[in-house]
């Protein structure tokens, strides 16, 4: 109905810590404008739930946990969305300083603003080749389930 294909997948071995493990499907129709990541919890030491797990946990069952926006300007977005009450999840000034340090090595250019990056808290990742940019709402309920991501990427891909 949709037309849509396997865009990348990955196994356990990808996706895993001490606690938990997790099985992830990407699919999307072909111009990738709709692209749907879906996620199988495996758990790797009994009694201890992963983030799929929590979720599926708090849900009652499968469920859409978070839904993904991608844009051309996180800054601008992360603005009008502060502007407008949305709350994102706090992160540690420590992340940033190590960022920063991060990055001096790096042949990444940023062409956005380090400290406005910084100030708004959005994450980031990187490789030689580019960078994405990235934050998260809190939850929109009272427990662990729907969440926003914004998502704006410099040459940066999926895998």
């Amino acid at each position: 109905m949709f037309d849509f294909e396997e865009i990348w997948s990955s196994d356990e071995s990808i996706f895993s810590s001490s606690q938990s493990a997790m099985k992830i499907v990407l699919v999307g129709n072909k111009s990738r404008t709709i692209q749907i990541g879906l996620t199988e919890p495996i758990p790797k030491i009994l009694g201890i739930r992963g983030q799929i797990q929590e979720y599926l946990d708090y849900n009652g069952g499968a469920g859409v946990q978070h839904i993904a926006f991608l844009v051309d300007d996180i800054i601008q977005t992360t603005e009008r969305m502060k502007c407008r009450g949305v709350k994102f999840v706090a992160i540690p000034d420590q992340y940033y300083t190590d960022l920063e340090e991060r990055l001096s090595t790096s042949p990444v250019k940023l062409l956005e603003d380090f400290e406005k990056i910084k100030e708004l808290r959005i994450l980031m990742d990187f490789d030689n080749h580019g960078y994405l940019l990235q934050i998260f709402t809190q939850p929109v309920q009272d427990r662990p389930t729907l969440f926003f991501e914004v998502i704006q990427r410099n040459n940066f891909s999926v895998s």
